[in-house]
């Protein structure tokens, strides 16, 4: 990387510790919320006041808050200072805690739409099961050839497995402040999912959901799993609402063969939400394909499952910096 292009990271990496996306008001940005594709897809748009360098379509996770989540907004703010367009969609079944693959649809027509509208490839950039839609948008026939490249981070690659695990994982009681973080989030988006909560209860944990990432303190976090979560039986009652058919259609891992451009993957070897291995599976996949060097994996605990932590650590830096430079390189 050129100095300009290594200062550009390094402002991308400075935006995103921050915890929240600010107010707004930045005079080089300009932000055009609730656009719509002509196939019915909805999406923010951050960009530039002037030429945009590149393009960017982010993806959220699970978050009540869709493509308002504090974390995905700093994100496009932060590119968009940088002369990066961000494009940021709303995806219906994963803001209301559920698996459903339209949501596929709607990456498909977001990326189409400002591919046309711009004349550039864009990137995609996903976080936790919005990197997994990311990779599986990205081979669709429609726009496989107008993918530029798809960071991901905190991926998994298979839906089936990955339930697995958590009834496994699940019944041992957490170990560490990030660990019951983790615990109460995953039973708490389990739980709306799956109608386990109702009345006041359901709408209380709707707006920790909200709060969840930037604002909601541990302390009131277990306070919530203590009055409503405890002994609910919360896993057992969600996966038994879950079509395999639809975890299938959801699991990138098998399907890559048809990408035509690089990938990064980045995860926490720590995470306990999505265990880093399906990152690596789904490099190993990857690496064996034609043009497999192109890929990349770094396993760095720099970042929290989506989030950057607060270790530090030169070399890291240094290598999640490199791993950061596809969102804001122009070529």
């Amino acid at each position: 990387m050129d100095l300009a292009h290594s200062l550009r990271v390094g402002a991308l990496l400075a935006n995103l510790a921050r915890s929240h996306g600010g107010r707004g008001g930045d005079p080089r940005i300009e932000e055009r919320l609730d656009q719509r594709t002509p196939g019915g897809a909805s999406y923010d748009l951050y960009q530039p006041r002037g030429a945009a360098r590149a393009t960017v379509v982010g993806l959220h996770g699970v978050a009540t808050t869709g493509r308002r989540h504090p974390r995905l907004i700093l994100l496009a703010r932060a590119l968009a200072s940088l002369g990066v367009r961000c494009a940021v969609p709303q995806l219906p079944g994963l803001a209301a805690c559920r698996w459903d693959p339209d949501d596929l649809g709607q990456v498909v027509e977001v990326v189409d739409e400002v591919a046309t509208g711009t004349g550039q490839r864009p990137g995609i950039g996903g976080f936790s099961y919005g990197a997994s839609y990311g990779l599986l948008a990205a081979v669709h026939p429609r726009i496989a050839e107008r993918v530029r490249f798809v960071f991901c981070i905190g991926a998994y690659a298979s839906l089936p497995p990955l339930l697995d695990w958590y009834r496994q994982e699940r019944t041992r009681t957490p170990r560490s402040e990030l660990e019951w973080d983790d615990t109460v989030y995953l039973e708490l988006i389990l739980a709306l999912q799956s109608g386990v909560l109702s009345g006041e209860a359901q709408r209380e944990g709707s707006v920790l959901l909200q709060r969840y990432c930037s604002e909601a303190s541990a302390v009131e976090k277990r306070q919530f799993y203590e009055r409503h979560l405890r002994g609910r039986e919360v896993l057992a009652n969600a996966f038994s609402n879950c079509e395999r058919t639809v975890l299938e259609a959801l699991s990138p891992a098998g399907k890559l063969s048809g990408l035509r451009c690089p990938v990064t993957l980045i995860h926490d070897p720590a995470d306990t939400l999505v265990p880093s291995g399906h990152s690596q599976q789904l490099y190993d996949e990857l690496a064996k394909q034609p043009g497999g060097e192109r890929h990349r994996l770094l396993l760095s605990r720099l970042i929290n499952h989506v989030a950057p932590s607060e270790l530090l650590d030169f070399r890291g830096l240094l290598a999640l910096g490199s791993a950061f430079a596809s969102l804001v390189d122009a070529t």
